[in-house]
């Protein structure tokens, strides 16, 4: 029984979290870092549309245009980061923009709560179990948390993919650690100084399992991204 309100719960949890976000979205004007990538991915898995042509940006206009949300481009209209992050927004690209962009939002924010729970869990810190609710609560709340939501940004799934990583490497799933750190790579200026640590500390306790499952993975996902798009580094750049 208990197993079957848990989850009752946090499909609630879900719904009211996709509710509240739509309504946001539906009335705050805010700058959408989501709608590019999913322009990108979409015009290059049904069009064909090299991710980074110009006609991408038209893409995402007519999208934040048709959709109910009061979303604007980014400042810099443009596809800024390499190929290799592009393959989070891929699943979204195959979805309609309104909807899309909802789901996205929910998964920010539930990437958000567990972020707060691996970092109490990290740090080991003693508190009531209402003392964790608050703090994972309002590490959500609180305005960079629904700051980073709202604009679709993709550093939350990025932080809590690094936070796993060091959890897995503290138990010491060596392989596991690496293949889901080099996941990270396509944006160093969030993770480069954590796969820094953790691969210095790593060779340093000669746990070499790391190292080479790390770059294995960033080979193995640049390889891929270079046989669908040859160009896409000089097209970046």
């Amino acid at each position: 029984a208990s197993q079957y309100i848990v989850v009752g719960l946090v499909i609630i949890g879900v719904l009211a979290a996709a509710f509240i976000s739509s309504m946001i979205m539906r009335r705050i004007p805010f700058e959408d870092h989501f709608v590019l990538p999913w322009a990108a991915g979409r015009s290059w898995l049904l069009e064909s549309i090299n991710p980074y042509d110009t006609e991408v940006i038209q893409i995402a206009e007519n999208a934040i245009q048709e959709s109910p949300y009061q979303a604007s481009l980014p400042e810099e209209e443009a596809l800024l980061f390499p190929l290799l992050n592009l393959i989070f927004y891929l699943p979204f690209s195959l979805i309609p923009y309104a909807i899309s962009r909802l789901i996205w939002v929910t998964l920010l924010s539930f990437s958000i709560l567990l972020i707060a729970i691996l970092g109490l869990s990290l740090a080991n810190w003693k508190l009531t179990p209402i003392g964790k609710v608050f703090v994972v609560l309002i590490s959500l709340l609180w305005v960079p948390g629904i700051a980073i939501s709202l604009m679709g940004q993709l550093s939350p799934i990025l932080i809590l993919l690094l936070f796993i990583s060091i959890y897995l490497f503290l138990e010491g799933q060596d392989t596991t650690a690496g293949f889901i750190l080099a996941l990270t790579a396509g944006s160093l200026n969030v993770s480069g100084l954590i796969i820094v640590l953790i691969l210095v500390y790593a060779m340093m306790n000669r746990r070499w399992s790391v190292v080479s499952a790390f770059f294995s993975g960033v080979a193995f996902v640049i390889v891929v991204s270079l046989l669908l798009i040859p160009s896409w580094p000089r097209d970046w750049l």
